[in-house]
């Protein structure tokens, strides 16, 4: 899986399609990469580039963006006039209004990563209540953030996989921990930090029902090791 700090969160792409927007005259819906974004009227025409943002993104609090105030600057899956907007798009001006040179627009320019040209990163959900630990520290740095990327970010993966077998699986909905056992140290991290032991601690009550330490040092004997997945049960993400 890519890492959280590998993946784009703002990328120039191509307008693919644009369709009147079916309760306001002043918007019309764009298809950015397999996304529906709501956008201006005459703002952009097929096949035009565009910087496109997407959703669980936040962005710098700048004028170029002060109309997102209200909104705290994040970006997110909302209605407008009852159409889905997945997303933001900006004109590829954006660039030079940080004082950056606009990319030449050649076929090879589709997919290019912009996000610190244009000050945004990926938005980092706080720990919540009754996940929080003691903090030890940052999550160490030699353990990636992991996550799986959206398949309307990467619409040709449908044709690369097709008539190949698959498996469908189900996507917990939890919060993401590390396990991890380096130098015949075991550790445990919430996304963002690691936790000091704290047996009511949603995190350290999984490492210690699954006996994890123990079974990390058997099992991978002399090895660093990390195992990353979703911390899920009562109360968290509203389960």
């Amino acid at each position: 899986f890519p890492s959280h700090d590998s993946m784009k969160v703002a990328t120039i792409e191509r307008i693919a399609e644009i369709n009147p927007h079916p309760n306001a005259d002043a918007l019309e819906l764009a298809k950015i990469n397999g996304w529906q974004v709501c956008v201006k009227k005459n703002e952009f025409k097929v096949n035009e580039l565009c910087i496109y943002i997407t959703v669980d993104s936040i962005l710098e609090d700048c004028p170029q963006y002060e109309f997102l105030r209200s909104k705290h600057f994040r970006i997110k899956t909302i209605k407008l006039r009852g159409a889905l907007s997945q997303g933001i798009a900006f004109p590829i001006s954006l660039l030079k209004s940080f004082g950056h040179d606009i990319v030449p627009l050649d076929d090879n320019i589709e997919g290019t990563d912009v996000a610190d040209f244009v000050k945004a990163k990926h938005y980092e959900k706080p720990v919540p209540a009754n996940l929080a630990g003691q903090i030890k520290g940052y999550r160490p740095s030699y353990i990636k953030k992991t996550d799986e990327d959206n398949i309307k970010s990467n619409p040709g993966i449908i044709t690369e996989l097709f008539d190949k077998p698959y498996v469908i699986t189900v996507k917990v909905d939890g919060s993401s921990g590390t396990f991890y056992v380096k130098d015949n140290t075991f550790g445990v991290c919430s996304r963002n930090s690691e936790l000091k032991r704290d047996d009511n601690n949603a995190f350290w009550k999984v490492a210690i029902k699954y006996d994890l330490e123990n079974k990390i040092k058997q099992y991978f004997v002399n090895r660093n090791i990390a195992l990353q997945g979703e911390v899920y049960g009562p109360g968290i993400q509203d389960n």
